[in-house]
């Protein structure tokens, strides 16, 4: 079974506002809203490992050891979500 998904390669930190802008996210990561899909740490700068387009969202992973190696099975299809 094939999981079409997009992903984003690479995003310098200038150029994260006006992705948050385009999402309609900005405000919200600046209120601290923003939470890592997996587990739900509060999104910064400082803490952002990846971010993921899903179905037309976001997913932001955070750095923690355990949720790159969630991102990572999910990347190799071996988790669905």
């Amino acid at each position: 079974m094939s999981k079409e998904r997009d992903t984003i390669e690479a995003i310098h930190k200038e150029d994260l506002k006006e992705l948050l802008l385009n999402f309609e996210l900005f405000d919200e990561f600046q209120q601290s809203e923003i939470k890592c899909k997996y587990c739900n740490e509060i999104m910064n700068t400082n803490n952002i490992c990846a971010i993921i387009i899903n179905e037309g969202n976001l997913d932001f992973i955070c750095i923690d050891d355990d949720c790159f190696d969630k991102l990572s099975r999910y990347e190799k299809g071996d988790i669905l979500d």
